[in-house]
């Protein structure tokens, strides 16, 4: 369960290789368990969808939007899932190294007015 309440049925199988499931869990073989994550549940439909791409041998060709890397990072972070926090990490990186921030001083000599 997500913390909006929503379910996720999700395979064992599918979560074993990427989330650090508590012991409980582990135990019960194939039982259907219930577990709650702090984690809404857009965003935990997202982390299944990475799950997916990995499971498939795809996870290089999952694309995370810009705008939902911090949220996703949270995510893999919660859930123990180190692959996807990588690649959330990666693209952070990636953007990061494309800003350039610059100062008052260099704007004003860039943007001069076009009046005479």
């Amino acid at each position: 369960m997500c913390s909006t309440d929503e379910w996720f049925p999700v395979k064992k199988k599918l979560l074993r290789p990427c989330i650090a499931l508590t012991k409980a869990v582990q135990d019960k073989g194939d039982v259907a368990l219930e577990l709650t994550v702090d984690v809404d549940c857009p965003t935990f439909d997202k982390v299944l969808l990475f799950l997916e791409a990995e499971a498939l041998g795809r996870a290089h060709e999952f694309n995370v939007d810009i705008n939902l890397a911090d949220d996703l990072l949270q995510s893999a972070r919660t859930l123990g899932c180190q692959p996807l926090e990588e690649v959330c990490l990666r693209l952070l990186g990636d953007f990061e190294s494309r800003i350039r921030e610059y100062t008052f001083a260099e704007v004003k000599e860039y943007v001069r007015p076009a009046i005479n």
